[in-house]
């Protein structure tokens, strides 16, 4: 996976979490994988939602993707062991959230991008205000951050 796929699966996790009211502590995103390190879900529900907005998000994309592939990722491990209908229902408002609010995830995405790493405090900021620009425009492969996202 790219980088910018690796962005916009966190910024799916970072975004739902902040909806939610679960704290955000974290995130970030590489060529090599990212990860978002957020206060814990306090019951299953929540819990299957989180893990369903990264591949969610990365469903922005256009890339067309079951939710059986879904589950082959490592965040699955978290729905491994919960009721189907959890699974189902944390699959369905996953996809609410990120839709309702997919520009405030792509402005994450588009950041993490670009800055690899974002505090809490920024993720908070930039789904207040999702037209704050990255600190750093990525210029490695001659395609600013935001033109990727396009």
């Amino acid at each position: 996976m790219s980088r910018e796929r690796h962005a916009l699966h966190e910024a799916g996790h970072a975004l739902v979490c902040q909806v939610l009211g679960l704290r955000v502590y974290q995130s970030s995103a590489s060529d090599d994988g990212g990860r978002t390190l957020h206060e814990a879900a306090p019951n299953d529900l929540t819990r299957a939602v989180v893990c369903w907005s990264g591949a969610v998000a990365e469903s922005l994309t256009g890339a067309s993707q079951s939710p059986q592939s879904w589950l082959r990722q490592p965040d699955a491990g978290e729905l491994r062991g919960l009721p189907a209908h959890l699974v189902n229902r944390g699959l369905e408002e996953a996809q609410r959230i990120i839709s309702e609010h997919e520009s405030e995830v792509r402005a994450l995405a588009e950041h993490l991008a670009a800055d690899r790493r974002l505090t809490g405090r920024r993720v908070r900021a930039i789904i207040e205000n999702p037209d704050i620009r990255p600190r750093r425009q990525r210029a490695s492969d001659g395609v600013s951050v935001s033109e990727s996202f396009a």
